[in-house]
Parts: structure tokens; C-alpha cells; sequence
């Protein structure tokens, strides 16, 4: 066999399993109210009370984002079920055709018989589509209605307008004066039996330090490890670059994990709804994602292909993404689990207005330096300049008491940010994972591929494209983010 023909094999052989995984795995994809049989009149029976329940003044975002999400699934049904009903009409109106100008004194009552039960069917099928077609019909004009309430929603919350930064220096003293209370209403926990806060405090001390004190050790003893190896000097190695932030940061991110595990084991229904426990959450999450932002600014990660980012530009960038995580951790905190996006139309929002302010600073402030790492001088300058823009608009905005349209603008770029942010050491992933089965030697390499159906005599094409595969998969999945 030819090396072209054994490299088209495999090709047809990898694209086959590609295609039969996407065949096996469809079904499941399938939502499960499709896979049920649609009753056009218990749906149609919906959409009236959703449009009855739309008539209401107070609505929220989850009854209408559910309510949206029900009558797009109710459009689709029905508008299979009108095409089944069509095609079943069709057949009735071909079979009925021949029978519908007999003679009932020569045909035979079995000819009638079965004249009148296909008459029957087809008048059956006639009405199950109408109603389907009247259910389509219905379910779009609700999902407009959706659609143009939460516009009109949107607008409102986004043009309203609170008090203004001097307003609310003006009355900081007296709304200063009611944080005590606040704080202790929000430390009213319900414990479970036989815990006391006095125990719950203890029990907290206890777990921290023994977790702090646990990676004050773990540090200790890779950094030995790590200086015993050469230390930076050495050439950069995945086995000791790859654990190195988590001892690094082993005493901050274990500390959280401890404490949000005790908390969760003593407090009835804990939630991210409770001070406390977001305090944990932020500290567990600080810890972790200190231990990405050194990671992906280190000579084994995406990082090291920006060049003049290694290393003059490494210890300024990573101190301006713990600041911006920094920021966004104690928004977690303060403004709970909604964070930036929460609508509010109470004008005291200092708290709020406060979170905003410093998050767009913290954009700000890496979006500048950013411009001084010498492979991104002059690149992507749209992106910065968008990012830059919408960062000013939201502080302007805050400033002067439009914290609904401040708190939107920054949680859409700090959520754009961190999807490119994952996105880019997602794709950096798949290409060095790809790379290494297509270029290296080794006996995993080769078992790897082996496995793959890539043989040495033959093209590893299959591979590039397999990785093309992967790569539209990311790409995809971030639009749909987006």
C-alpha cells in the first residue's frame, strides 16, 4: 500500500470516528421537552398564562428569561408538529383522492368504511395542524412581547439615575452611621445544633492557621525542591513551573478552602447569599486565581511566545492583575451573588457606586501598561480602544449617578476580558498538546498516536485536524459566551 493511500485511510478512518462521536453523542443534546411528545393545546394553554403574567407591573429577568426560553421551545414543537401533521395530511389527501367520487351503491360498505375512517384522519390531521400553526403563531408573537418588555425593562434600569458622587459624600456620615447594624444583620447565621458563634469563631481561628500554617510548609519545601533544581536559572521545566504558584500561593488559597469548609459544614443552608461565606469564596478564589495570573505570565505558559514580556515586564503586569483581582473579588463581597450586573433603583448606592469606580481604575490601569510590552505596541489597538472607552464612559457615568449603565459597561468588559483571558490559554493548550503528539519522540507520543490511527510511515494530517476541529470548538463556544 502506497503512503497515499495509507494516509487517505487514516484521514477517512479519523474523520469516521469524529462523525460517529458527534452521531452518538446528538441524541443527548436533544432538549428533553422535544424528545416528549408536544401537546399543542397544554401548550397553547401556557402561553396564555405567560401572557396573562406579563400584564403584571413588577416582573424580574429569571420569570422572563425563563418565559422567553419556553416560548422559543414552544415555537420549535409546534412548528414540527405542523410539519408532521402536513405530511401526514398529504398522504391522507393522496389515499382519499381515488375514493372520494365512489359510488356507495356499487362500492361495497368495506370501501365506505374505510372512505369514511381516512376522512376521518385527514379532517384529524387538518385541525393538529391548524392548531400547531395557531401555537407557532402565538408562541412568536409572545417571544416578541418578551423580548420588547425586557428592552423596555433594560432601558428603564439603564437611564435611571441615583445620587451623584457628591451626593453621596454629602450623606456618607449618615449612612456610615447604619453599616453596624447592616454587619450584624448580616452575621445573624442559623447554626446548626450544638454550634455557638463563640465555637464557630474558634473553629475558624483553628482551621485557619492549621491551613495557613499547612502552606507556609508547602512553600517551604518546593521552594527547596525548586532551588535544589536550579532554580530560575535552570532550563524552564513543566514539572517544576507547572506546581510552583500553587505552593506559591498555598498558604492564601488553602486558608479559603478551609475556612468556606467549615463554614459550610456549620451553617444551615450556607449560601454564597451570606457575608461570610463570600469572604470565603473571595479569599478561596484570590488564592487560585493568583496561582493562573503567575502561571500565565511564566516561561512555561502563553506569556513566553509575547516577546519583551519575560522577563522585564513580568512582576509590573502580574501586581496590576492581582489588583484588577483584587477588585473583582471584593465586588463578590460587597455586592453579592449578582455582583456588577444587580439592578437596583435604591439611590443610596455607595457601596455599589464604590466597586465600580475602582474596577474600571483597575482596568485602566492594565489597559495602559499593556501598550508598553513591546509585542503589543501597536496591535489590537480597536480592542484597547473599545475596552479603554468603555472603562471612562462607566467612571463618567458613575460619577454622575447612572450606576445601572456604570455597573453594566464594567461587568460586560470585565466579562469580555476574562473570556478572552481563558480563551487564549485555552487555545495556547490545544496547541501545545497538538504540537507535542505531531513532533515528539517519546514512547507516550507514539502511544498517543498509535492510538489515534497516526502511524510513523504515515501523514499526521488527521492530527491538524483534529486540532482545527477543537480550535472552531473553542472559538464557537466563546461566541456563544459572548
Amino acid at each position: 500500500m502506497t503512503a497515499v493511500a495509507q494516509t487517505e485511510r487514516h484521514t477517512v478512518r479519523q474523520t469516521s470516528l469524529i462523525l460517529a462521536a458527534v452521531l452518538l453523542f446528538t441524541p443527548l443534546l436533544v432538549p428533553a421537552q422535544q424528545q416528549a411528545e408536544f401537546d399543542e393545546i397544554a401548550a397553547a394553554a401556557d402561553i396564555r398564562d405567560i401572557n396573562e403574567q406579563l400584564d403584571i407591573d413588577t416582573l424580574d429577568d429569571a420569570f422572563l428569561n425563563e418565559a422567553r426560553s419556553r416560548a422559543v421551545n414552544f415555537e420549535a414543537d409546534a412548528e414540527v408538529c405542523a410539519e408532521t401533521a402536513i405530511e401526514l395530511r398529504t398522504r391522507l389527501e393522496a389515499r382519499f383522492e381515488p375514493l372520494k367520487d365512489v359510488d356507495a351503491e356499487v362500492a361495497g360498505m368495506e370501501i365506505m368504511d374505510q372512505r369514511q375512517d381516512i376522512r376521518a384522519a385527514l379532517d384529524a390531521a387538518i385541525a393538529a395542524q391548524s392548531r400547531c400553526e395557531g401555537v407557532a403563531d402565538a408562541a412568536d408573537a409572545l417571544t416578541i412581547r418578551i423580548t420588547e418588555t425586557q428592552s423596555k425593562i433594560s432601558q428603564q434600569f439603564l437611564s435611571s439615575r441615583s445620587q451623584s458622587v457628591v451626593a453621596l459624600f454629602r450623606d456618607f456620615p449618615e449612612r456610615a452611621g447604619t453599616w453596624p447594624s447592616q454587619i450584624r444583620q448580616s452575621l445573624s447565621l442559623t447554626l446548626d445544633e450544638g454550634i455557638t458563634p463563640a465555637k464557630l469563631l474558634q473553629l475558624l481561628i483553628i482551621a485557619g492557621s492549621l491551613a495557613a500554617l499547612l502552606g507556609l510548609y508547602i512553600r517551604h519545601r518546593f521552594n527547596a525542591w525548586y532551588a535544589a533544581a536550579g532554580g530560575d536559572s535552570a532550563p524552564p521545566r513543566m514539572k517544576y513551573l507547572g506546581p510552583k504558584p500553587f505552593a506559591d500561593f498555598a498558604p492564601l488559597w488553602l486558608e479559603g478552602a478551609a475556612l468556606l469548609i467549615v463554614l459550610m459544614a456549620t451553617i444551615e443552608n450556607a449560601s454564597i447569599e451570606l457575608l461570610v461565606v463570600r469572604v470565603a469564596w473571595a479569599i478561596l478564589i484570590f488564592g487560585l486565581g493568583c496561582v493562573v495570573i503567575n502561571w500565565a505570565t511564566g516561561p512555561m505558559s502563553p506569556s513566553a511566545e509575547v516577546k519583551g514580556l519575560i522577563p522585564d515586564h513580568v512582576k509590573p503586569l502580574r501586581w496590576r492583575l492581582r489588583l484588577l483581582l483584587l477588585t473583582i473579588c471584593t465586588s463578590f463581597v460587597v455586592l453579592g451573588s449578582n455582583w456588577l450586573s444587580v439592578r437596583v433603583l435604591d439611590p443610596y448606592v455607595t457601596g455599589r457606586a464604590s466597586m465600580i469606580f475602582l474596577l474600571a481604575i483597575a482596568l485602566l490601569v492594565n489597559l495602559f501598561y499593556l501598550n508598553r510590552i513591546p509585542a503589543l505596541q501597536g496591535r489590537y489597538r480597536i480592542l484597547r480602544f473599545i475596552a479603554v472607552a468603555a472603562s471612562t464612559i462607566s467612571i463618567i457615568a458613575v460619577l454622575t449617578g447612572f450606576q445601572n449603565l456604570a455597573g453594566f459597561i464594567i461587568h460586560g468588559v470585565t466579562r469580555t476580558g476574562l473570556a478572552l483571558f481563558v480563551l487564549w490559554i485555552l487555545l495556547w493548550s490545544v496547541y501545545q498538546c497538538f504540537h507535542y503528539l505531531m513532533q515528539q519522540d517519546t514512547p507516550a507520543a507514539a502511544q498517543m498516536r498509535a492510538t489515534l490511527g497516526v502511524t510513523e510511515s504515515g501523514s499526521r494530517t488527521g492530527i491538524g485536524f483534529m486540532q482545527l476541529i477543537v480550535d472552531l470548538v473553542l472559538w464557537l463556544s466563546f461566541v456563544v459566551y459572548m
